[in-house]
């Protein structure tokens, strides 16, 4: 997910996260700014299921991403000096009336961190949004149910945290409250094709075009999905208004798909410099006469992570392949946990970091929006391919090596007949 921002800068303001999410025990909940609002990430700390943090240098209200150890992202709205109060459950293995019970009782005895919070009901009901009983009811319901991925076995024990998007009942401010309304909505549809989705979506942006909740929607809806249709995000953002349509994720939501257009298979990519595993220079003129295919990942990123089995297989079988080299690119902001990624997961052809992450150059190079990703560059830097597949990358790669074989052959034949001319001329 692209909500990760950039750049520096300090600022004013205290707010505070605190809540209880089952099943996390103790570890560690990353929160990081969607836009150059609040340009930073910050670490909360987990003991028991509970967290309870002060967020200084907040001093407008801000859209932010909640990421759990296991690498699922949940939608935040914070505003200075306020409490934002989350309840959930990394796996629902509760009755839903019996875990919103228990949660909501966890919250209210717990005195060192969210003693005064209100029951999640009462909240979410004063806000004129469903009840978070509707919610986790619906939660037994047919959902936009993920396929479950290769991550599962790496990232969690019990696959029923892949069984649904990630939910959680978020209070403390409007937005929070309206997009948590908006799951709750999308969990008690029967049958949610993927058209009835967008549908429901569009129809929510719409009717609220001044808060931040469509924001969230916006992006899971219509934008981070593998075929955008820029035309319908145009008009799905058009109804956005004041500060929401102003503020710096959605221009740069509203403008990305300019830059997509140079990114295209047939378009050609400008030099790129990263730095390799032993802080040496790696770009594309390290690669002459050859294709590059670039397989982008992080270590803190579970189904990229889970997708490096995917090159490990084709570097196996290609790796002397004289016409094609793999590479992988790191968007990983910690260098350490590059480097032992790369020794645990015994990734033995060449590396390469953007220490920028997502802000950095190759980022927006590649028309990068989504994690795990690739891309096949010809040996003049055209964009051949890009998101392939494990078997279309193996027939992609078999037919470079058949042309380029059939190449040098007719290039020894023209050779070999020139020499003879030659010696005949003589």
């Amino acid at each position: 997910v692209l909500w990760t921002a950039c750049g520096g800068g300090d600022r004013a303001g205290v707010t505070r996260i605190e809540g209880r999410i089952e099943g996390l025990g103790t570890d560690t909940l990353y929160l990081y700014g969607a836009d150059a609002l609040y340009d930073r990430v910050d670490t909360i700390p987990v003991a028991n299921d509970a967290f309870s943090t002060p967020l200084p240098a907040v001093d407008t209200l801000i859209c932010a991403w909640l990421q759990l150890p296991d690498g699922r992202e949940y939608p935040l709205f914070i505003g200075p000096g306020e409490r934002i109060r989350i309840v959930g459950s990394v796996v629902e293995s509760l009755p839903a009336e019996g875990r919103l019970a228990a949660e909501s009782s966890r919250i209210a005895g717990d005195n060192q961190t969210v003693a005064d919070a209100p029951a999640v009901t009462d909240s979410l009901s004063a806000a004129g949004s469903p009840s978070a009983v509707d919610s986790l009811s619906a939660a037994n319901t047919p959902s936009v149910a993920s396929e479950p991925t290769e991550a599962d076995s790496l990232t969690v024990a019990n696959d029923l945290a892949f069984l649904r998007p990630l939910r959680l009942q978020v209070t403390g401010n409007l937005p929070n409250e309206e997009l948590t309304g908006f799951y709750q909505s999308v969990d008690s549809l029967i049958e949610p094709t993927d058209s009835l989705l967008m549908v429901h979506a569009e129809a929510f942006i719409r009717s609220h075009p001044a808060s931040l909740a469509s924001i969230a929607v916006l992006a899971q809806y219509f934008v981070e999905v593998a075929q955008p249709d820029v035309e319908r995000i145009q008009a799905v953002a058009s109804p956005m208004i004041g500060d929401i349509k102003d503020r710096p994720y959605v221009e740069d939501l509203l403008t990305r798909f300019t830059s997509d257009e140079k990114t295209k298979v047939g378009k050609s990519i400008a030099s790129f410099s990263l730095t390799g595993p032993d802080g040496e220079n790696v770009g594309r003129a390290d690669y002459k006469e050859r294709y590059i295919l670039l397989h982008f990942w992080a270590t803190y990123d579970s189904l990229s992570r889970a997708d490096l089995a995917t090159y490990r297989r084709i570097y196996k079988k290609e790796k002397s392949n004289k016409y094609v080299s793999l590479l992988g690119v790191s968007l990983d902001v910690d260098r350490d946990a590059w480097l032992a990624a790369i020794k645990a997961d015994t990734l033995g052809w060449d590396q390469a970091n953007d220490p920028a992450g997502w802000c950095g150059a190759i980022v927006s190079q590649m028309g990068l929006h989504r994690l795990p990703a690739n891309v096949l560059l010809n040996a003049s830097g055209r964009v051949e391919a890009r998101d392939l597949g494990e078997e279309e990358l193996l027939d992609k790669i078999a037919d470079i090596t058949e042309k380029r074989q059939t190449q040098e052959q007719r290039k020894i034949l023209t050779e070999q007949s020139r020499k003879a001319r030659q010696n005949k001329k003589k």
